[in-house]
């Protein structure tokens, strides 16, 4: 067996072919990519905060419970996928909305009034918006069709955010 010494072994890290290139209106560069004027990134970026690990499960459980049931947010089975929407955009969870689902379902409740169930929300995954992902949903112009789902997403995504934001100050 040959040995190899460090200076023969290949450099690891990423290389992008791509970088500088604009492929369908989206155009790379240094780690992320614009798509209709907003920027996303595939790899974390020296100096940005870690948004995918910045809440515990305790903390998302805590933050979902308390938008979840009859008069809040989320009072559907369907607007889960705002829930998923937000976390697969936001906080590293699944991008597959049947995975997404049961990573959801994993977390530490207390109590749920609505389980997150793929079948309720399936049907929906072709939706545009669903693909968009939540940083484009303020310019997102719905069909007529899917106004009244999409809205009811939004409410609930913002709806989490706060409460997400409000497990930072309790102690």
């Amino acid at each position: 067996m040959k040995s190899t010494s460090t200076a023969e072994k290949k450099p690891t890290g990423i290389y992008n072919y791509f970088e500088g290139a604009t492929i369908n209106n989206l155009v790379i560069n240094n780690g992320s990519y614009t798509k209709n004027g907003a920027e996303h990134h595939y790899y974390k970026q020296a100096g940005k905060e870690d948004e995918k690990h910045k809440y515990s499960d305790e903390q998302l459980a805590k933050a979902i419970q308390g938008i979840c049931g009859k008069e809040k947010a989320l009072n559907n089975y369907q607007l889960w996928l705002g829930v998923c929407c937000l976390l697969s955009s936001k906080y590293g969870f699944p991008n597959n909305l049947e995975m997404c689902c049961e990573r959801i379902m994993q977390l530490p409740y207390d109590e749920l009034e609505l389980e997150c169930k793929y079948e309720n929300i399936r049907k929906f995954a072709f939706l545009k918006f669903v693909k968009e992902g939540v940083e484009a949903w303020d310019d997102y112009q719905p069909k007529d069709e899917e106004k009244k789902l999409f809205y009811g997403c939004k409410r609930v995504a913002q709806d989490l955010e706060k409460a997400l934001q409000m497990t930072e100050t309790e102690g």
